[in-house]
Order: C-alpha cells, then sequence, then structure tokens
C-alpha cells in the first residue's frame, strides 16, 4: 500500500495506512522540520515506517510541513509577505494566518468543543483568505504558538476520541474522530505545500 486515505468523518473514524503521504517525493524529504517544536534545529522528513507511534508520526507530519512554511517565507520583505503572485490572490501572509486558524478551528472549536471568536476571521467576505500587514517573527511565532496547542491537545487525548458537540459539530453523526482530524490537517499542509492547491474543507 503506498498511499494513506481517509474516510468520511464518522464516529467509526477513518480508514487509513500508515504508509507514505500521497505525491511526496523524494526530493521533498529534506531536512527543514524543527524537533522539538520551536527550537531551530532541523529534523528529517518523518519516515512512515520509521515508527509504531501514529500519534507521534500525525504530528511529526505536522511539524515538518509548519517547518516548510517558515523556512519559504524566511527572508521574505514586509511588501513580499503581503503581495500575491498567483491567480489565486494569495498571500504568504494570509496562507500563514489561515492554518494557525484552521488548526483552531479543527481541534480547539472542533474536538474541544470550545468557544472560539470569529473562528472564519481568516476568511475575506470576498472570498479567499484575510492578509495581516506583520513581520515575519511575527507570522512564524504565530504558527509555533498553533503548534503547541495542537501537539498539548493531541496528546491529552486518545485517537480514536470523538470530538465534542457544540462547537464546529451540532451533532455527534457529524462529529469526527481525533485522528481524522489529524489526517485532514496534514493531507491539508500537503497540498498546500507540494501542489499549490487550495483547501475546500477549511
Amino acid at each position: 500500500m503506498s498511499s494513506l486515505s481517509m474516510s468520511a468523518p464518522s464516529q467509526r473514524g477513518p480508514t487509513f495506512c500508515v504508509a507514505r503521504m500521497p505525491g511526496i517525493h523524494r526530493a521533498n524529504q529534506r531536512s527543514v522540520g524543527r524537533a522539538p517544536l520551536g527550537s531551530m534545529s532541523t529534523a528529517p522528513f518523518p519516515e512512515p515506517g520509521s515508527t509504531d507511534d501514529l500519534r507521534g508520526l500525525l504530528l511529526d507530519y505536522l511539524d515538518y510541513y509548519r517547518a516548510i512554511i517558515t523556512d519559504k517565507l524566511d527572508g521574505l520583505g514586509p511588501d513580499q509577505l503581503v503581495s500575491t503572485n498567483v491567480p489565486s490572490g494569495w498571500t504568504p501572509a494570509g496562507l500563514v494566518n489561515h492554518l494557525v486558524h484552521a488548526e483552531r478551528r479543527w481541534l480547539v472549536w472542533g474536538f474541544l468543543a470550545e468557544p472560539v471568536d470569529d473562528p472564519w476571521r481568516d476568511m475575506a467576505p470576498s472570498g479567499g483568505w484575510v492578509t495581516l500587514e506583520t513581520r515575519y517573527d511575527e507570522l512564524e511565532r504565530a504558527l509555533l504558538d498553533a503548534g503547541r496547542r495542537t501537539r498539548a491537545i493531541v496528546e491529552e487525548h486518545d485517537l480514536t476520541e470523538t470530538a465534542g458537540v457544540g462547537g464546529r459539530f451540532p451533532d455527534h453523526e457529524s462529529a469526527p474522530q481525533l485522528q481524522w482530524i489529524l489526517l485532514h490537517l496534514d493531507i491539508a499542509r500537503e497540498v498546500l505545500d507540494g501542489h499549490g492547491g487550495a483547501v475546500t474543507d477549511p
């Protein structure tokens, strides 16, 4: 088996295998991740066959792709962070803002069902992502802070635990398991990095 697949959200959880993420090529498996989260040391791509710890592997994937994002943004000036060169109109600062809010939506508002002020505030009324005029170090800090919160949540709960009701999910039928949420976030990160595509299910 050579891909990692997901079922729709359900209390049964996802159908998946621990294997290479789809679309990732050897050329992309460079040492850009940070370990531990927030340090400036680099870590290699988290090889799927290297561990039986699924929780740690999924968290390592998220850390790895956060590091790729910050690596690509490092060195961009203020004007470059808020400028776009693609037809969809997204900017580097808008991308980071979206990723931070996506983790908050799925894990704080979604899985924990905690109240979140304006959970969709990264989404522009006219479509696309809101761009914040801020410095690179502030964007990096926001992304790493979101990663720390995500890791803390995941380490305190079983992967098969179902999301709470009353936040993002109105009932038990629509609430996915934690492992489904993590798989969704991992694949979304890969799509954004490897193919420049948009996430259709934020």
